[in-house]
């Protein structure tokens, strides 16, 4: 309690506030103190060795302005040029590219048809049912792609096709033909609606497109449960 006495005394004290500071030892309330000295550590020997300036960065954010009748590669009149011709020329190959696959036929771009055989090879199929016809041509063409809305069949020699799958073509049920599109898989899907007087004669199924190309395709009908 003497201390804590002694030590307000003197810090209740300018001038001896002062000679405490000062690193004289005093006497408060009959009580002598005497300051500790405060420690000090040694300096570091990483801050000893750190530079005064740390060194720029090469480049950190922009190169160096050249100096006054300096010339960089980048500064070359050829250079500039051919960098545009190259850019002119991936242009016109675009461009070119685009143009031709515009200029290509509905036909050219038919992906062929999922579940039957190409022409002339025959397709079986029970006469009086539906089956789906599915084919592609590259997306998505509107609904008006065929000549007149939809394919048409007509009669077809059967021993002027060659003999297919043995298979017969699935059945669906529907009581009409009809055009239907697929986003998901890209693909245009023909419900067609036979007739049972089919029976026992071969049809040839043309899809004629609206540019005047076509792709065609022959069905074997077999009679029909009855």
């Amino acid at each position: 309690m003497r201390q804590v006495n002694a030590a307000w005394e003197i810090l209740s004290d300018p001038g001896k506030r002062a000679a405490w500071d000062g690193g004289h030892g005093l006497t408060g309330a009959g009580t002598p103190l005497a300051p500790t000295p405060a420690a000090r550590s040694a300096p570091s020997q990483e801050w000893a060795e750190w530079p005064a300036e740390r060194l720029p960065r090469r480049y950190a954010v922009y190169p160096p302005r050249p100096r006054p009748g300096e010339r960089r590669r980048s500064d070359s009149p050829w250079l500039v040029g051919g960098l545009g011709s190259l850019i002119l020329v991936g242009l016109l190959i675009v461009a070119g590219l685009v143009g031709l696959s515009s200029q290509r036929s509905l036909a050219d771009r038919f992906e062929g048809f999922e579940g039957q055989e190409a022409f002339p090879e025959l397709n079986r199929a029970l006469a009086g049912t539906a089956i789906q016809v599915t084919f592609g041509v590259g997306g998505f063409e509107g609904y008006d792609l065929l000549e007149g809305g939809a394919p048409r069949s007509r009669f077809y020699p059967c021993e002027n096709g060659t003999m297919g799958s043995r298979e017969i073509q699935a059945a669906v049920d529907a009581s009409r033909s009809s055009l239907t599109y697929a986003p998901a898989s890209h693909a245009y899907t023909y419900t067609w609606k036979t007739d049972a007087s089919w029976a026992g004669s071969c049809r040839e199924l043309t899809f004629a497109f609206r540019d005047g190309s076509m792709r065609r395709a022959l069905f074997d009908f077999r009679p029909g449960a009855t």
